[in-house]
């Protein structure tokens, strides 16, 4: 018995040892582990790509994804078995899979490209996507092979528009923010990227609607301004991406025609840097790029910085690529880093210089009340030539809790314009202008529990120190005009906000505005001379109560009440008149936002508001524009606006059925107490105003349609538009009512059948307008039609063959019917990082472009030479 027990407790004994040190020697043994590197086929590194390991039923027993370098490291805490799999994917690249036992330490795993494979994913993802107030539109659901930049997709969502500057609207209105991936690295100027950034690098654009810019502010001060955000693909992340460009072409004429282009970007979670360099005689004109479209600081001007126009004497409605014979030249650099969890440092820097040749014939016909009405006809060559530069930083921190950002700026402008007129006399004219911008602008906001605090400070010198015109007629100076202007402006600002409860905010903004301006001016003329010598301030102090009621997110009004004191005091040096100025005025702007469902929200708005000049209205002197237009801009009283104004926006979205429905409406009316007009004779004309109460009012209505229908590949947009506005003219001393009443509606078709094997765009407007004077029994009337057209066909994968037409028909009055035909074509090769184009323009051969319109009771024609029938072939490496 005792032998039995003994063995029985010593075989127990062996296998408790024996499992103990199994499980030791289990415990003791180091987990499985691999790590290595992911690149594509060009060696670069690619990040986010999904590493996963499989038993033999595919259950997933581990996984992890790759770093910003593409490395990665797998742990599996047992043995994995030989018919398990470890398999790397990622969207876009043909996945590889590899045996445990093939996993090596130090490995490098290279994956290909498999577009063919991404279209069968592509075409399950909705084309837009709604989360809350962001829609989501999927690039490539839009996109097309003819598209050259990402501005050509967001000109096809739906419920977007962009204007031909680039500008971007949703809802009818103007975006407040461009983002990518989260940060505005161009600081406003979105050009430079919706226009030289490729789709293949977006995945998807978003639209944050109401966007409130400010994390403070959120849930606080309500927005109706959407903002636009690009969302990279990951393989174009973290790395240099971007294009060059390089043509040469020669035109009818036999010019040679040049183009050089280059465009780089850099884009992670931190930093960004976008960088331009371009130049070209092919007709592209680069200002547009180096234009913020945003309202911000930084456009301030003085008295003088737009005295003289670049094209004074006729400025054709077609793009200026058809008429001007250009040298335009571009650089750019932005960058944005992140500082910190909410900070961000931004810096911006770009010069252009554009130096335009044209040539047209202008006839005017002035209506003075009387038979026979007066007439000028002359030929002119103009060649105006400006150059810019601008640098801007920008440092912010866009906390929950508070926000701080402070941006200086600094724009220098100079225009250099020639034009050489023919009539009766030649004569010879030039104009030029200096003109500099510092702006620097302080914004601060804290929120403390349920009450926000705010202050801003901006300060704006602009100083155009050059401003002169001359005009000679070969044997005498005909007019010689020089002058300047000097303009400082502060606006110091503090708000208050006091959240009373979970739905109601009572807040207060104290502003103190200050001016100091000066203007001078002198011209001599063959019989006259005159100058001007205005200095002076403006000081304005307004006081804003303001409530906010909020019960819901479907539901809030805001009231704002500003009052207004003014002082002013401006002294014409050279007659020693003082104008001093002492004024106060209450306003009143009450807003309402709604959302009567999830696709449905609109807001109403109605306002008092009253606006005054400035030192303008203190310019009593006349001064020259161009040799034979001279203006008088003030009459010694302050000019002074009264308007009312009530106003709808209703907005109606369906995302799932791509469905967008914008309507505007606004009617107002006020007065001032000044009428505007012109004496005109047979040598010039003469612009001046006069002191005599001017009533007037105007209506506006647009409606907007846009659908996306998924299964044709089509978007369809229907636009119409009817402004009507009554006011006051003087002609030859004499006031006139005039009414004027413009009808538009334009209509566009985006299309990719037959699988994208063809790309079709078709826009149309139609505008017809009529202008009348019942006191002198006139009546003017203009009717344009004009259609826009391109076409791209794809009879194999890597080559394109596209077109482009223009047409318009123009009628007004009894002046006849006009027309214009534009064709244009080429021929495009895609292989690999290479595009071969060869391109012609204006192969009609069309020569001259004519147009007519009225302003007030007059008629204005012209007729401007086009740029020949020319030709480029170029190169385009993309990287």
């Amino acid at each position: 018995m005792k032998g039995r027990a003994m063995r029985f407790l010593m075989r127990a004994f062996a296998l408790m040892l024996t499992v103990l040190l199994s499980v030791e020697a289990v415990s003791a043994a180091e987990p499985w582990k691999v790590s290595g590197r992911v690149v594509d086929t060009s060696g670069e590194p690619l990040a986010g790509v999904v590493v996963k390991m499989a038993d033999k039923v595919e259950k997933t027993v581990a996984f992890c994804s790759t770093n910003g370098g593409g490395s990665f490291t797998l742990r599996f805490s047992g043995t994995p078995g030989a018919d398990w799999t470890v398999t790397f994917a990622f969207l876009g690249f043909s996945p590889q899979t590899f045996t445990p036992a093939a996993m090596k330490d130090g490995m490098t795993v290279t994956l290909a490209d498999a577009p063919l494979e991404l279209k069968e994913v592509v075409v399950k993802v909705p084309p837009i996507k709604s989360h809350g107030d962001t829609l989501t539109y999927d690039v490539a659901s839009f996109r097309s092979k003819a598209d050259r930049n990402i501005e050509d997709v967001i000109k096809k969502l739906p419920g977007v528009d962009v204007d031909e500057k680039g500008a971007i609207s949703y809802n009818g209105e103007r975006i407040n923010r461009f983002y990518i991936e989260g940060l505005d690295v161009v600081s406003g100027r979105y050009t430079i990227a919706t226009r030289n950034i490729s789709p293949d690098d977006i995945l998807a654009v978003d639209v944050y609607e109401n966007h409130q810019p400010k994390q403070v502010l959120k849930d606080v001060d309500f927005s109706n301004r959407a903002a636009i955000n690009l969302k990279m693909k990951r393989k174009s992340m973290l790395k240099p991406i971007g294009n060059i460009k390089g043509g040469i072409g020669w035109d009818d004429d036999g010019a040679t025609k040049w183009l050089g282009e280059g465009f780089g970007m850099f884009i992670a979670p931190s930093m960004q840097v976008l960088v331009t360099a371009k130049g070209n005689n092919w007709g592209t004109p680069y200002r547009n790029e180096t234009k913020s479209l945003l309202p911000e600081r930084g456009d301030e001007t003085s008295a003088a910085s737009d005295l003289y126009a670049e094209m004074p004497f006729g400025n054709p409605k077609i793009p200026s690529d058809r008429y001007f014979d250009n040298r335009s030249v571009t650089a750019s650099v932005n960058t944005i880093s992140k500082v910190g969890e909410y900070g961000k440092l931004n810096f911006t820097a770009d010069y252009t210089d554009e130096d335009n040749r044209a040539a047209n014939s202008e006839s005017i016909t002035y209506s003075n009340g009387e038979d026979p009405a007066i007439g000028f006809h002359e030929r002119v060559e103009s060649n105006p030539h400006s150059r810019e530069a601008k640098f801007s930083m920008k440092i912010e921190e866009n906390a929950p809790a508070h926000f701080v950002a402070d941006k200086f700026s600094f724009r220098g402008s100079f225009a250099d314009n020639g034009y050489s007129i023919f009539n009766s006399g030649d004569v010879a004219q030039m104009s030029r202008t200096d003109d500099y911008n510092f702006t620097n602008a302080l914004d601060v906001t804290l929120r403390i529990g349920r009450q926000v605090v705010s202050f801003s400070s901006d300060i704006a010198v602009v100083n155009t120190p050059v401003s002169r015109i001359s005009a000679t007629d070969g044997v005498a100076t005909m007019l010689a005009q020089r002058g300047g202007a000097l303009s400082f402006t502060t606006a110091e600002k503090v708000g208050y906000s006091w959240m009373l409860s979970g739905v109601s905010t009572l807040g207060v903004n104290l502003r103190f505005e200050s001016a100091y301006d000066k203007f001078k001016s002198e011209f001599t003329t063959g019989n006259a001379s005159a100058a001007n010598d205005v200095r002076g301030y403006d000081l304005q102090t307004v006081i804003e109560p303001q409530y906010t009621y909020k019960p819901d997110v479907r539901f809030n009004v805001k009231v704002l009440l500003p009052v207004t004191l003014t002082s002013m005091r401006f002294t014409d040096r050279l007659t020693d008149r003082r104008y001093p100025v002492d004024k106060t005025d209450i306003g009143v702007r009450t807003v309402v936002n709604f959302r009567l469902t999830a696709k449905f929200r609109g807001s109403m708005t109605l306002a008092r508001t009253t606006r005054l000049g400035g030192i303008t209205d203190y310019i009593t002197n006349p001064v020259y524009l161009t040799y034979r237009q001279r203006t008088t801009f003030g009459s010694g009283t302050l000019n002074s606006t009264e308007n009312y104004s009530a106003g709808t926006n209703l907005f109606f979205r369906d995302p799932i059925k791509a469905f967008f429905v914008t309507f505007n409406g606004l009617y107002r009316f006020g007065h001032n107490n000044r009428i505007s007009g012109s004496n005109v004779t047979a040598d010039e004309v003469a612009s001046s105003v006069e002191s005599r109460r001017n009533r007037s009012d105007m209506f506006t209505a647009a409606l907007i349609i846009s659908k996306n229908m998924r299964a044709w590949h089509t978007t369809f947009t229907l636009d119409g538009n009817v402004t009507s506005m009554r006011r006051k003219i003087l002609r030859q001393q004499n006031p006139y009512r005039v009414g004027n009443t413009a009808y538009a509606l334009h209509g566009a078709v985006s299309s990719t059948p037959f699988n994208g094997a063809v790309d079709l765009s078709v826009n149309a407007w139609y505008r017809t307008s009529v202008q009348k004077i019942d006191a002198l029994g006139m009546r003017s009337d203009m009717d344009d039609l004009t259609a826009q057209g391109a076409l791209s066909v794809h009879p194999i994968h890597s080559l394109e063959i596209y077109s482009q037409l223009y047409w318009n028909r123009a009628t007004i009055g009894t002046d006849g019917t006009k027309e214009s035909f534009f064709l244009g074509a080429g021929v495009r090769w895609h292989k690999g990082h290479f595009d071969i184009e060869f391109s012609g323009k204006n192969l009609t051969n069309c020569r001259s472009y004519a147009y007519s319109y009225f302003s007030d009771s007059d008629i204005y024609s012209y007729s401007f030479t086009l740029r020949p029938i020319e030709f480029l072939a170029s190169v385009k490496y993309t990287f």
